[in-house]
């Protein structure tokens, strides 16, 4: 029996060893939950461990009243239990940083006593029965430290009634089991050891941690707290480690056990065994490798937002943002379709850019308000998956059922100062797997860094933008224009510029009136915006002419783009049906003609070319080379 006892004890004991590893390890963030889990893991470990090595050496007839002594030890994980319930409820909690630097130092002191005298253990009689003999500190200490796990079964108890969506969801079974864990402990090592204990061994209370460790590891694979893949991965490199520090230890033992005797031989061993694993990148580049073999990058993800971090501080052009956030999302979790969604002046959330692999995108083009507003209440991502199964269909269908004809698994908002302005929907992954809470980690982290770059991007677009078209600043169109040449000498590229005036634009302001002769400019602009590509820089250059660079072009691309626009404004009817037309001068730029022309006297020949499709009739193209 006792045999039994202390290898199912030594069990437990690993299992609680290995979920404190994988919580200091899978915490990205640095995050204090993580640490104290980790804490109260290990903890448990050793509190299992005592109890085992007690009836272990009970099995062998030996003394085992000093590893008893040490079973208090188990009593640390209350302030570490404490700690753990306030910072799920903030994580920047003052009081449970209070709770750490009283509590910790007491169980410390009361530990040390136990081991140094009889004022609060004073020996067992026997395991089995248990008799105990108490000393004068041993009933307060438990008492104390029963009401302090009762505190934490009400702290646990409030926080799974508050926790909604994904968190409650992700924490619902772990709460339980902690409240269940804390429960028993607080009955079997405090309250019934107050009335006599009735025979039960307080140190086997470490059973309860059986179900808590059981139960944390099902709430991690089940609700996404972690990936059974990194967990696989963790617990390999350790196991590798452990088996490289055997091997180098025991060979340097046996080469200088001989000559120096073990002392100075385990010293030594010790020493180099040190300076390998903090010295060198041994750890480094056997968790890279392990994880090449497991993960194949998968979850790469601290590299991947430091290279997202960097490429957006120098983009300023939210066209060219947003692209960067698609692709790194699709690198990243390697998902089968993307959307993502802007608000517009009005405040609907329409389609900015739609991905599907190997498909056409098909969406109505807007989200439906109730998923907005559900959005904007609750602040959160959202899983379909999750939501299918707490929420009732009607309820469901209601906030999330336009979403399912985009066979959305995941919808992430995007927020800047409490103000929702995008929304990100993904597909499943093409590999299948389900979103883990990593995954949603590093949504959420590109998710927020975006939305401030957008917003950045917005700022610099509104001072290098003409506010009445939306088009850019003439100032902005010579910058580029320098760059440009630049680029097209450095690798021998043509480019093109025209320019474009408005038909008789005064007489409209004259006799129509200036808003309308603005509306006309509105208009004018949307159009050159459809025919001109992305890459283009469109610019208003005066009143009622705009200025046009199209890098990397042709002269016939050149000469067909201008054809293409002065045919479009010939036949496009304008609002209050006003027919207008325009007049373009087109230059085409060679780097081998290049000889040294100046910004203006480019600009110069630009304006030449379209003086004289105004003299020559109007309502027609001329180029100069």
């Amino acid at each position: 029996m006792y045999l039994v006892i202390s290898y199912s004890l030594f069990f437990v004991s690993f299992l609680d060893f290995l979920l404190g590893i994988l919580s200091l390890k899978n915490n990205p963030r640095n995050s204090n939950i993580n640490k104290t889990l980790a804490v109260i893991s290990i903890i448990s470990c050793l509190w299992s461990l005592f109890p085992a090595i007690v009836y272990l050496r009970a099995g062998k007839g030996l003394d085992f009243n000093f590893a008893y002594r040490a079973c208090w030890i188990g009593w640390l994980a209350v302030p570490a239990a404490l700690q753990f319930a306030y910072y799920l409820e903030d994580e920047k909690s003052r009081l449970a940083r209070n709770i750490g630097f009283i509590l910790y130092p007491f169980w410390v002191i009361v530990f040390i006593l136990c081991l140094t005298t009889d004022l609060v253990e004073q020996g067992v009689y026997s395991l089995i029965p248990y008799r105990d003999r108490y000393g004068p500190l041993e009933r307060p200490m438990r008492l104390f430290g029963t009401i302090l796990l009762f505190w934490g079964v009400y702290k646990f108890y409030k926080i799974r009634k508050k926790a909604t969506g994904i968190k409650k969801l992700q924490l619902n079974y772990f709460l339980f089991i902690s409240m269940f864990f804390s429960i028993g402990s607080a009955c079997t090592s405090g309250l019934l050891q107050l009335f006599g204990g009735f025979g039960f061994d307080p140190a086997l209370t470490a059973y309860f941690s059986v179900f808590w460790v059981a139960f944390t590891f099902y709430a991690i694979t089940r609700y996404r707290l972690f990936d059974i893949q990194i967990i696989i991965s963790r617990s390999i490199v350790i196991l590798i480690l452990l088996l490289i520090v055997t091997v180098i230890h025991t060979v340097i033992f046996k080469i200088l056990e001989p000559f120096f005797g073990p002392v100075v031989s385990t010293l030594v061993s010790f020493s180099f065994i040190g300076f390998l694993v903090s010295a060198t990148p041994l750890i480094n580049k056997l968790q890279r490798n392990v994880n090449g073999l497991i993960l194949k990058d998968k979850y790469d993800y601290q590299n991947i937002l430091k290279e997202f971090t960097k490429a957006i501080v120098t983009i300023l052009d939210s066209q060219e943002l947003l692209y960067h956030l698609i692709e790194t999302i699709k690198k990243s979790l390697r998902v089968e379709r993307i959307y993502l969604f802007l608000k517009d002046r009005d405040e609907s959330f329409h389609s900015y850019f739609e991905w599907q692999l190997n498909q056409e995108p098909k969406t109505d083009n807007s989200l439906d308000p109730k998923l907005i507003q559900w959005l904007m209440n609750n602040r959160q991502i959202f899983i379909r998956e999750e939501f299918v199964s707490r929420l009732p269909e009607e309820r469901y269908r209601a906030i999330f059922g336009k979403i399912d004809g985009l066979k959305a698994e995941l919808v992430a908002p995007m927020f800047f100062k409490e103000q929702l302005i995008g929304v990100l929907i993904l597909g499943s992954k093409g590999s299948g797997d389900p979103y883990m809470q990593s995954d949603i980690d590093i949504l959420e982290s590109l998710a927020a860094q975006t939305a401030i770059a957008i917003e950045n991007a917005r700022l610099y677009n509104e001072a290098i933008t003409d506010s009445l078209t939306g088009v850019y600043h003439h100032k902005y169109f010579l910058m580029r224009l320098k760059e440009e040449r630049g680029r097209a000498k450095r690798y021998n590229l043509g480019f093109g510029i025209v320019m474009i005036d408005i038909d008789h634009f005064k007489e409209i302001n004259d006799t129509r009136g200036h808003l309308v002769g603005d509306a006309v400019l509105q208009e004018a602009a949307g159009i050159f915006k459809r025919y001109f590509r992305l890459t283009d820089i469109i610019a208003r250059y005066g009143g009622d002419e705009f200025i046009v660079l199209l890098p990397n072009t042709p002269r016939e691309g050149l000469i067909s783009l201008a054809e293409r626009i002065r045919s479009e404004f010939e036949k496009t009817i304008f609002k209050d049906g006003n027919k207008i037309t325009v007049s373009i001068g087109a230059w085409y730029y060679s780097p081998e003609k290049d000889s040294g022309f100046t910004n203006e006297e480019i600009i110069k020949k630009v304006d030449t070319a379209l003086y004289q499709a105004k003299q020559m009739g109007r309502n027609r193209v001329e180029v100069i080379s």
